[in-house]
């Protein structure tokens, strides 16, 4: 494979104070969870699967803004992806609402409302005109009748209907359909809360930390609880810390030997430059700036994500830095080593979009649709960003002022594991199948991260031929549809092989 040497070597010169040069591999870390990495990938497929069926939001065709709640739907798995803050009543409940939502129809039916036939399957009079003549049947008046006249007459021919001779024995049969499918109604509503019952237990199995992590993560931690936590506290967590070798590359591999997370030590140069990295573009005040392409926001379909007025001259200045594209290369080139199938459809689908559109990525060559940059990284407990492409590959570059051997450690919980991040370090993992989160820094310490990743929305968009999900369904033909019905059966069991082994990755 090819070797990288980044901006500085490309130019013959290191513009910021540092060159990222090959770096030797270090031997593999094996996750303490054997399957936890496939697991995770097809649990995170049919997690997509039902957002891309359920969620307006996630489709696009509701702006995040014009929902009322900002989540549409709401998917039971959520609250174990953010963090199992939730006890197990508040999961059992969540679980049978949403089920007994699911399976509500959403059409009046005698099933919700329980009405007479007749006035189940015939339109509300207007007038009492409108009503058959019957010997009962009071004599039309006149002149036109009253509302209440009519709403009278409305209930007097519904009562005579349903209890007259002639229509007992429809009534019956009406009320015996009625309340089978009440009861068919109730098997789906019990047996779908089921599936969402076991669906959640096996994705706490394949992906949750163990079963004291679990207990802690019940209850919110902020920054104040793990701010004071240090090395002994994570080990009695059962979180193994590794003391990585800053010279090198650290692959982490599971049972099979697939790569699932590469973590990659510091360039060599000043590490003067890395301490203070970020803070020249953005102050204390902003705690995280997100620029480059969104999607739904302002419709279905892509579109450059809008900054505040108050940061656009900071991105303009990270957008032209030669320092921060060469980062951006450099992550670029891990994903590309350890991914290289993922790599080479991302990229073929970015030269797509520029080619169709006049949108184009931050920084030149880059498949990453989005740049994040963050102050102290916000929340600390176990985050997943759900915006990401799951089966893409999601980086990040650690920068600022403090002190890495107690402070600022990456926590993968899915692996049991605790990792030391000098700044200047690249962390690149699958988006959206990891949960991880970091210990916060002293207030007086600084601590930035550069995230860049795919947007799952500007993917789908391309995938199908730039039109969003619902102009897909409409537009597309018999074939294009059993195509798409069975790309998405297969893209759990075909994501797995995008990912390279370890012993397909030599150098750096």
């Amino acid at each position: 494979m090819a070797t990288f040497h980044g901006e500085g070597a490309r130019r013959g010169r290191s513009a910021a104070g540092f060159i990222f040069t090959t770096q030797p591999l270090a031997p593999a870390l094996t996750s303490l969870r054997p399957y936890a990495f496939r697991h995770a990938l097809m649990l995170q497929n049919e997690f997509v699967t039902w957002r891309e069926d359920n969620d307006p939001v996630f489709r696009g065709d509701v702006a995040p803004e014009q929902s009322c709640t900002g989540n549409v739907s709401s998917h039971p798995w959520e609250k174990w992806d953010n963090g199992g803050d939730s006890t197990d009543d508040d999961e059992e409940d969540e679980l049978t609402s949403t089920a007994s939502a699911s399976s509500r129809p959403t059409t009046p039916d005698v099933a919700t409302h329980p009405v007479t036939p007749d006035v189940a399957t015939r339109p509300v009079p207007t007038s009492a005109w409108e009503l058959p003549m019957s010997p009962l049947t009071p004599p039309a008046p006149s002149r036109k009748a009253s509302p209440v006249y009519v709403q009278v007459a409305t209930a007097w021919r519904a009562r005579l209907v349903t209890y007259s001779g002639p229509a007992h024995k429809h009534a019956a049969a009406e009320r015996a359909a009625r309340e089978a499918k009440e009861r068919e109604a109730k098997a789906a509503t019990i047996k779908r809360a089921k599936e969402l019952d076991l669906a959640r237990k096996r994705m706490a199995r394949a992906r949750g930390p163990n079963r004291r992590s679990a207990r802690l993560l019940r209850y919110r931690i902020g920054p104040s609880h793990m701010g004071t936590w240090d090395t002994d506290r994570l080990v009695q967590m059962g979180l193994i810390i590794h003391d990585l070798d800053p010279s090198t590359i650290t692959p982490l591999v599971d049972k099979r030997n697939y790569v699932m997370a590469v973590i990659a030590g510091p360039p060599k140069g000043e590490i003067a430059w890395w301490r203070n990295a970020v803070f020249p573009y953005l102050g204390h005040e902003e705690s995280r700036v997100r620029f480059g392409i969104g999607y739904g926001e302002e419709g279905p379909y892509p579109h450059r994500i809008k900054c505040h007025a108050s940061t656009l001259l900071d991105v303009a200045a990270i957008r032209s830095s030669d320092s921060f594209e060469a980062i951006s290369e450099y992550q670029n080139h891990v994903v590309h080593q350890i991914a290289p199938k993922s790599y080479a459809k991302l990229q073929y689908q970015m030269s797509r979009l520029q080619e169709e559109t006049d949108l184009s990525p931050v920084f030149s060559g880059s498949i990453f649709t989005t740049c994040e940059i963050s102050y102290g990284d916000g929340p600390p407990l176990s985050r997943k960003n759900l915006e990401s492409k799951f089966d893409a590959m999601e980086v990040l570059t650690i920068s600022g002022s403090y002190d890495w051997k107690e402070r600022g450690l990456l926590l993968f919980w899915d692996d049991h594991g605790a990792f030391p991040l000098r700044p200047g370090s690249t962390v690149t993992y699958p988006a959206g199948t990891k949960h991880f989160s970091f210990i916060p820094v002293a207030p007086h310490e600084t601590f930035y991260v550069f995230r860049q990743y795919c947007h799952a929305g500007v993917m789908r968009w391309i995938e199908k031929d730039f039109r969003s999900d619902a102009q897909f369904e409409e537009e597309a033909s018999d074939e294009e549809l059993a195509d798409m019905k069975e790309a998405r059966e297969s893209r759990g069991r075909n994501t797995i092989k995008n990912f390279t082994k370890i012993h397909d990755v030599y150098v750096f």
